[in-house]
């Protein structure tokens, strides 16, 4: 191995070739580096003409690297025009670069540039006053091998060739560290580092908020090729929140999410409890079912806009809460698997702390194998046949079916039937001839048996709500016939949170009593479990005066099942617990600490007497927070407030929490 000084036997530099390969033995050539390595340093101790370089004659032999030298270019390299070159490398253009950065000709495959620009003295017969310098392209071909003649049409300058040797490796370390040791601007893709060291990782933040930019902004189809393009464009971003990342574990994310939504979706945000449905229900018909919660299922059935889906996702949702905190995992919020296909539950098994609702998912198509696996809970093995693969649910996951049809005749013909009768039940058989459109798939009797004595039923028809606990029983089939419009099971307070909720899904705003409502619940839910007996609600239905027609008003009533202090601290602990996710969402907030420091008060100083009151000091700067300046005083001194002074803002916040204090106590 050679240099070019000791081919045109010019005496050698600081540092020859051989003893840039002796420096770098033993290390490790990491490269080449997807962002190049920008720098700006005083010129070194090595020269052009120390490089291992030959010049690069045109013929047909193959080469993987090769360098383009331009000496004494008249040119002056600002900082702006550097930043350019950089950023066009950054983002691998360099058929952008501006002449003489570029190549004459585009290579035909894939290549890596490196670019060296060293300032140079002015040459004989030259204007003294213009800027000169060196300018040295490393190009390296990725281990494509290209034509010797192919090589040499792509340089505007000097074509040179790398002497090294069969080493390509060593000699390209020892070429790198030379390169390090010429100074200048540079832009580098190669490092020499220790061979064994700490991998770098990204920390907590940078990981989470890199798979918020994915899953919200990435595409959400690889029809044409949009993964990689976008992948490619994002990694190679400078500031970027992918900046530097694994392209395949972008592509990764980006496959998971789109999976993720071609399969059952999980709700994490829900704004009803149970004080959302109207009170008869609740005490007529879910403290009946809520026991066997982990034991049966609820199906339901019957008519649109009547409160089916809004019910079973209520109830699922306190289910996991419930679940959650018994088993005390802070790790996981409450949430729920929802799908209208069975093929859409094989991506994530349905758990005790997510369960799942088969909402509108033509019930009557399902043969009898999927209900008894699906409606019964308590199962031990409950894995059913799913297209090209299966679905699993584990025991004591809560499920619900929701379905629309049903026999509208009978329903019509038995609600006349009670009217007369003022005997507000049916008979099972007519029962099940009423919900039969919702099983046309079962077939056998003794199935339907099976099934009904899995899952609880509730049928809402156009004139109440029929309701069955699951069991073999065959006693007749409670109703409950319809109060004043509107006809749903949600009360009608609920109802303007709901439209709330349908216009912005993704506003994630919660009720002004929501956590109140939901310790409530949690009570109940403990309760029932526990077989404890649940005082009723109660509706009042106000009524105008002196008979004048007005629209009469239905203020509900629950009972209180806790306490007013053990409500205060579970509603403080859920808003606490709730604020701690939300910040961990969000990004991150800065505090400035640069903010004006307090001022000292010299009294032997100043012939003015002392304020009666601390005054704010004027922040260096509008972004700044406000630090008070308090005056030095004795501790036994009582500042008095002046007569018809009023409190500032800062005052009153401190007596409020002060006073909030005192009554915690």
């Amino acid at each position: 191995m050679g240099s070019y000084t000791a081919d045109q036997e010019i005496q050698d530099g600081t540092l020859t070739f051989d003893e840039a390969c002796a420096h770098v033995s033993g290390q490790k050539l990491q490269g080449p580096e997807n962002k190049p390595l920008k720098s700006d340093r005083a010129t070194g101790d090595v020269r052009v003409c120390d490089l291992p370089i030959r010049h690069l004659e045109s013929n047909p032999t193959k080469i993987e690297q090769f360098a383009d030298v331009l000496l004494d270019q008249k040119l002056t390299v600002t900082n702006s025009m550097f930043d350019t070159i950089y950023q066009t490398c950054y983002e691998t253009k360099y058929a952008q670069l501006p002449h003489p950065f570029c190549l004459r000709k585009e290579p035909t495959v894939p290549y890596t540039m490196q670019i060296i620009i060293l300032p140079a003295s002015s040459p004989a017969n030259s204007e003294p006053s213009a800027d000169y310098v060196h300018i040295v392209k490393h190009v390296y071909l990725h281990r494509n091998k290209v034509p010797s003649k192919d090589c040499v049409a792509m340089c505007y300058g000097t074509p040179m060739r790398f002497d090294w040797g069969n080493n390509t490796r060593l000699g390209l370390a020892g070429l790198n560290y030379m390169l390090d040791r010429m100074g200048g601007r540079q832009l580098r893709h190669w490092i020499i580092k220790p061979k064994f060291e700490k991998k770098l990782t990204l920390d907590q933040h940078q990981r989470a908020d890199g798979y918020a930019f994915i899953r919200d902004c990435g595409p959400r189809s690889n029809n044409k090729n949009q993964f990689m393009e976008w992948t490619d464009e994002q990694i190679h971003t400078p500031g970027g929140k992918l900046e530097n990342w694994p392209e395949a574990k972008v592509k990764e994310a980006l496959n998971n999410y789109m999976k993720g939504r071609q399969n059952a979706k999980t709700l994490e945000f829900w704004p009803f409890t149970f004080k959302s449905f109207v009170p008869w229900f609740l005490d007529k018909v879910l403290i009946k079912m809520l026991p066997t919660m982990r034991q049966n299922a609820i199906t339901w059935i019957g008519r649109t806009r009547t409160g089916k889906s809004v019910s079973s996702k209520t109830i699922l949702f306190m289910q996991s809460k419930f679940e959650i905190d018994l088993a005390e995992r802070s790790d996981l919020v409450p949430s729920i698997v929802t799908a209208k296909h069975l093929d859409f539950f094989k991506a994530e098994p349905l758990t005790k702390f997510k369960p799942g609702v088969f909402d509108d998912g033509m019930l009557q198509k399902m043969d009898a194998s999927f209900l008894k696996a699906f409606l019964n809970p308590s199962e031990e093995d409950a894995t059913v046949w799913a297209r090209y693969s299966s679905a699993q649910f584990d025991q004591g996951a809560g499920r619900h079916a929701c379905n629309n049809p049903y026999n509208r005749a009978i329903d019509e013909e038995l609600f006349a039937s009670m009217q007369k009768s003022k005997i507000w039940s049916v008979p099972h058989a007519k029962f099940l001839d009423m919900i039969k459109p919702s099983f046309l798939a079962v077939d056998e009797d003794e199935d339907m048996d099976a099934i009904l004595a899995r899952t609880h039923l509730v049928l809402l028809t156009d004139s109440g709500v029929y309701y069955r606990v699951a069991g073999t029983s065959k006693d007749p089939v409670d109703f409950i016939e319809w109060g004043t419009d509107p006809k749903d099971l949600l009360a009608p307070s609920q109802h303007t949170i709901l439209k709330q909720y349908k216009m912005n899904p993704h506003l994630h705003k919660y009720p002004q009593q929501y956590f109140g409502d939901l310790a409530w619940s949690q009570e109940l839910l403990r309760r029932v479990l526990n077989g404890e007996s649940i005082p009723r609600s109660s509706t009042v239905l106000g009524s105008s005066l002196f008979g004048v027609h007005a629209e009469r008003t239905a203020v509900q009533s629950h009972p209180s099942l806790l306490r007013p202090d053990e409500l205060h601290v579970k509603v403080k602990q859920e808003q606490v617990a709730h604020a701690f996710r939300t910040l961990k969402k969000g990004p991150l907030q800065t505090i400035n600490l640069e903010s004006p420091s307090p001022k000292k008060f010299d009294s032997a100083s100043s012939t003015s007497p002392m304020p009666k009151r601390a005054k704010i000091a004027t922040p260096a700067s509008s972004s700044a927070p406000l630090n008070p300046s308090f005056l030095e005083h004795d501790v036994d001194d009582d500042i008095m407030p002046a007569v018809g002074q009023q409190p500032d803002e800062l005052e009153q916040e401190l007596e409020e929490l002060m006073d909030q204090m005192d009554t915690d106590e």
